[in-house]
């Protein structure tokens, strides 16, 4: 695929795996290298969000199955752990010391990411540390460690990735206890604006008191942003509806067979014809 250019004229980087293992989450069993590159993309976050006092971007995009490129505290096993991790697989290996016979069991852990690129906003350490920073035991009477974020941290913005027409792909996610990470895209233009619009709210709301009212300006614009989520919403719907129809009836049209018993019973087809001659 070397030599092709994404939507926003980019060259996008040789592919390591085919659309059919990046779309499949039961193949998802090895971490691979990015499959495009994140440059252009890092450097219009940039831009954009800008650095903060600490050097850091304000935003950046990571790619899920870099293990170490963005991690979060768990204060349960107090350690850093993938913040992107799908698949954890632990189990000991026995080896066997050839001098002493000894046997000794090694603990081992296989992390597997998520293949998608994720955008992130920095936050810092007295925002990262509201849920608190001291140990404690929780309600279930397991411990957890102390943590103070020192650098800040991370969260998550958004996944880049795109779903089929009638979102199915949430429901088969659903289905195998997932959540859904649609289908794999490198990042373009839809994602900048995106986030140009997340900092731009987020502008906003700095410019706002907790007690004060927003502007006419600002709360005409929610207003409008929920009314499109809604509009949207419904004709989701709609579209799903109508498509669930339309199959509905070209599953149970007794045209689909020459059978008699078909043409007389359609709906039960599925059934060899349900003419009384099957057993």
């Amino acid at each position: 695929m070397s030599g092709l250019l994404d939507s926003g004229g980019r060259p996008i980087a040789r592919v390591t795996r085919d659309d059919d293992w990046l779309n499949n989450p039961d193949k998802w069993r090895e971490n691979i290298p990015c499959p495009v590159s994140l440059k252009w993309f890092n450097t219009e976050l940039l831009h954009l969000g800008g650095a903060e006092p600490n050097g850091k971007a304000h935003y950046r995009a990571v790619w899920g199955q870099d293990l170490e490129a963005s991690v979060v505290r768990d204060r349960y096993e107090d350690r850093f752990v993938p913040r992107y991790a799908f698949r954890v697989i632990r189990g000991y290996q026995v080896f066997t010391n050839p001098i002493t016979k000894l046997a000794s069991a090694l603990h081992q852990e296989r992390i597997t990411g998520i293949p998608r690129i994720y955008v992130e906003a920095f936050i810092p350490p007295e925002v990262a540390a509201r849920s608190g920073s001291e140990k404690g035991i929780d309600s279930d009477g397991d411990h957890f460690s102390a943590y103070w974020p020192e650098g800040g941290d991370y969260m998550t913005k958004i996944e880049i990735n795109d779903h089929d027409e009638y979102r199915t792909c949430f429901r088969k996610a659903d289905d195998r206890g997932q959540n859904c990470h649609g289908l794999f895209r490198a990042p373009d233009e839809r994602d900048m604006e995106k986030m140009r619009a997340l900092w731009q709210a987020w502008q906003q709301m700095k410019s706002v008191g907790p007690n004060d009212a927003p502007s006419r300006e600002i709360a005409a614009a929610a207003q409008k942003a929920a009314f499109d989520r809604e509009i949207a919403t419904r004709q989701a719907v709609m579209a799903e509806v109508e498509h669930n129809t339309k199959s509905f009836f070209n599953t149970h049209s007794p045209q689909l067979s020459d059978d008699p018993g078909v043409r007389s019973n359609g709906k039960f087809h599925f059934l060899k014809g349900n003419n009384g001659n099957n057993s």
